[in-house]
């Protein structure tokens, strides 16, 4: 390699070494944030900060290498002196420099790639180099050059004014772990560019160190940042004051975070203006929860997100950086204490002096006990044996209500937040506690206003009952009178008008005794008897009540067999059940309705669906009020009162059954109730597969058509455990080649809807292929769906998505 020689202001670039301090190979920890942060983000195995002495470069910080230094005719910071760039970059030494690439590797894995940026003081010295380097041929990425750039500038920054000890101490444990970001720009160099930022900004936004430090600190409010805020920061900074700004700030990810920036100006013993020192605290919870406050009236104030830091060293640095210990107490928004485990204060922040402190402002030395009430105090005591006993970040007493005394002697709700830290060794607790007057009246407010409601709405219940009991009793005797006279009468005008008072009494009888159901489930006088009972015994009930009223309007009841059982109050079981079914028919035209069940995981699913009008989207929530009918504005009682499905509601929310609706205009409507189910009942389903009725499936054929692979897939699965031979097919042409083809199944399920036809007309050929009757299930997912069945295939038997393993076995076994 050929040696460069040195330029002629080479002794005056050794004396300004030395002048800074750099010619020895003292340690300063602040050069390994700069070379973690590059190492890092350029993903190289190898990285140093060197330093180019006389006759050696010196490598002062790295990562990755093992030597300290190596001759100067071996160095890359050397050639660096004569380089036209800042930035010296080789992709690849070759075989020609390989043997300078093995200094820094090892003989399986030498160094092939070198990327290093010189480190300049402000009158144009170079000083050593940031170099990154890697075992394999590479390049570096625009944006890794750009962030290379930014990082040797902000470093050369901090060697140029001899703050590489400064700087140590501020990256020290404290400012590295608390949960602020701490940023420091150079007011001196040129843009005003970031020179430290801590662990916490990095957490917090997401950009890694390599790339803030070097970039002006407005980078950090994003791209397009409102005016009003860049203005703010712009006239705080011109005008050297401290000044706190919070903002919307876009992180690395995409998502905004709501921080607060605290920035105050840093002068140097001459009193001139050199840095600038920003507090970032992330209080997106903390706005979030006041934006909550604000619009609604009613949400509690959310405790603010802990900002108190964990506070720990027992070195000579953490005594060095007790001022920006202190500054950071101040910074906090809630009042700060620092307590030994004794329960003596240490530290007392402003925020606490004028919180707690009476006209002496003295607060360090006394016991935290003097700021409680008396009469908690001795509880207190036993709260910090315990917390001293297994310390850890938490709120104090979650879940109680805290009191604390003013500097007046009032008292006053609190919440406090407790952080265990280390200060020279010995252990203390960070005690943050907020004054939360204003909350707790409010929440006392809300409650007070709840508890009112619900007394004013349970008095209206028990009014309401009262007084229509109390109305039927005058009512049966009217209605008796009535029918007396009513055989007294010849006149046919007066049997009329005595007729239509008979229409008009009956119609005051039931709306009383629909408000009388109302207010005896409102005012919680009912109370329900759950047993054990068959299903089956409900809908032979249903279907002899309504089987009349849906022939009346040629209307088809489908009220399909169960053998499930349910564990309810099968009383207000029917009532429900019956509503619906009544609504069904009233609402709809032309068509069905259809009453079924099923089990889904660990519940009976029972259903009313029906082809009537439907309901839109808007009203679905608005049914299931009082007096709510959505076809009759004119309130025409002959329809009605609209008390049917707010009765329903009410019994279903007794009963502790969910209650669901789906519903399209001109559709229908499908009303889902979701039931216990009896232990013996679920006990049968769970058994299906181990009982020998099964035993008739096994070695039987059955075609299985069905264009939705997935229920073709696990179907095929199921029945083919038990014995059965399943053929499949995805379509009716496909079904049609096999039966064609001479294969004649003793079963076929099939869907309804194929691609190319439907199931009834598949079931139909495979009846004339096999020239015989052959057992057929079809299975369809729309229950409002006419089949029109030919008469001669009436004995097809229907099930309805989503068909259960058990539910299609048990119908197999039935017809087989």
């Amino acid at each position: 390699m050929k040696i460069n020689a040195p330029p002629d202001s080479e002794a005056a670039r050794l004396r300004r070494l030395r002048e800074l301090g750099l010619h020895d190979t003292q340690d300063d920890a602040i050069l390994d944030v700069f070379v973690d942060a590059i190492a890092e983000y350029c993903q190289a195995p190898i990285a140093f900060v060197s330093v180019l002495a006389s006759d050696r470069q010196l490598i002062r910080s790295s990562i990755g290498l093992q030597v300290e230094d190596v001759s100067r005719e071996q160095s890359f910071c050397n050639r660096l002196l004569a380089h036209d760039n800042a930035l010296l970059e080789i992709s690849d030494f070759g075989e020609v420099e390989q043997g300078l690439g093995d200094l820094f590797g090892h003989a399986d894995h030498p160094v092939h790639f070198y990327a290093g940026h010189t480190l300049s003081t402000s009158d144009g010295h170079v000083v050593g180099s940031l170099v990154v380097m890697d075992t394999r041929a590479r390049q570096l990425s625009t944006i890794e050059r750009e962030a290379m750039q930014r990082i040797a500038k902000a470093l050369s920054s901090i060697i140029d004014k001899q703050h590489l000890s400064t700087y140590a101490r501020l990256d020290n444990v404290v400012l590295r772990n608390i949960n602020q970001g701490i940023l420091l720009t150079d007011t001196e160099a040129p843009d005003c560019v970031i020179t430290y930022c801590n662990d916490a900004i990095v957490r917090m936004t997401g950009f890694a160190r390599a790339e803030l430090l070097g970039r002006n600190n407005q980078f950090l409010l994003g791209s397009d940042p409102a005016p009003e805020v860049v203005e703010r920061f712009r006239h705080g900074m011109q005008a050297q004051i401290e000044f706190t700004l919070r903002v919307r700030q876009p992180c690395k990810d995409g998502h905004l975070l709501w921080v607060e920036y605290n920035t105050k100006p840093i002068f140097d013993e001459d009193n001139e203006l050199c840095h600038y020192l920003s507090i970032i605290t992330d209080v997106t919870m903390q706005h979030a929860h006041a934006v909550a406050l604000e619009s609604a009236k009613l949400a509690t104030e959310q405790r603010v997100v802990e900002r108190t830091a964990e506070l720990q060293s027992s070195n000579e640095s953490l005594r060095e950086s007790q001022n920006a210990l202190e500054q950071l107490l101040d910074q906090a928004p809630d009042a700060t204490l620092v307590v030994n485990t004794n329960g003596r204060i240490s530290r007392a922040n402003a925020r606490a002096l004028d919180m707690f402190a009476g006209s002496d402002r003295v607060l360090v030395g006394k016991l935290l006990e003097e700021l409680l009430p008396s009469d908690l105090r001795r509880l207190h005591r036993e709260h910090r044996t315990n917390f001293n006993s297994a310390p850890s970040a938490r709120s104090m007493g979650s879940g109680l209500n805290l009191y604390a005394l003013s500097a007046s002697g009032k008292r006053i709700p609190v919440d406090v937040n407790l952080s265990p830290i280390e200060i020279s060794g010995e252990p203390f607790v960070v005690a943050a506690v907020r004054d939360v007057s204003d909350r707790v009246q409010r929440e006392e407010a809300v409650e007070q206003a709840r508890q009112e409601a619900e007394d004013a709405n349970t008095s209206k219940s028990r009014f309401l009952a009262t007084a229509s009991h109390d109305l039927r009793q005058p009512l049966q005797s009217l209605g008796i009178y009535l029918s007396v006279l009513q055989r007294m009468l010849s006149s046919p005008e007066a049997i009329e008008v005595c007729g239509k008072m008979r229409n008009s009494l009956d119609a005051m009888a039931d709306l009383l005794n629909l408000l009388l159901d109302v207010s005896r489930f409102e005012s919680g006088s009912v109370e329900p008897q759950l047993a054990d009972f068959e299903l089956q015994t409900v809908f032979d009930s249903v279907r002899a009540e309504f089987e009349p009223a849906a022939a009346e309007k040629n209307l088809s009841l489908a009220v399909q067999h169960t053998d499930l059982k349910v564990n309810s109050d099968r009383a207000l079981l029917q009532r429900v059940i019956d509503n619906l079914v009544s609504n069904a028919i009233k609402y709809t035209k032309a068509g069905s309705v259809i009453v079924q069940a099923r089990v889904v995981r660990d519940a009976v699913i029972l259903e009313v669906s029906d082809t009537g009008i439907g309901i839109a989207d808007q009203d679905q929530h608005r049914i299931f009020g009082e007096y709510v009918q959505l076809d009759n504005p004119q309130r025409d009682r002959r329809q009605g009162l609209g008390l049917g499905l707010a009765i329903v509601s009410r019994i279903c929310r007794l009963l502790g059954i969910p209650l669901r609706v789906q519903s399209e205009p001109d559709k229908g409507s499908c009303f889902r109730l979701e039931i216990p189910p009896a232990k013996d009942s679920v006990r049968e389903l769970e058994d299906v597969s181990n009982n020998e009725a099964l035993l008739p499936l096994k070695h039987k054929s059955v075609l299985l058509v069905d264009d939705d692979e997935a229920i073709v897939d696990s179907l095929s699965i199921h029945l083919s455990a038990l014995g059965i031979n399943v053929t499949t097919a995805f379509s009716f042409a496909e079904a049609i080649g096999y039966l064609d083809g001479g294969y004649l199944p003793d079963l076929i399920v099939s869907d309804y809807r194929l691609p190319d036809n439907n199931g009834i007309e598949l079931i139909a050929k495979a009846r004339e292929a096999n020239n015989k009757p052959l057992a057929a299930v079809l299975m369809t997912g729309d229950t409002s769906l006419d089949l029109n069945i030919p008469e001669k295939l009436l004995d097809i038997e229907v099930l309805y998505k989503p068909v259960k393993e058990e539910q299609l076995i048990s119908t197999l076994c039935a017809l087989l």
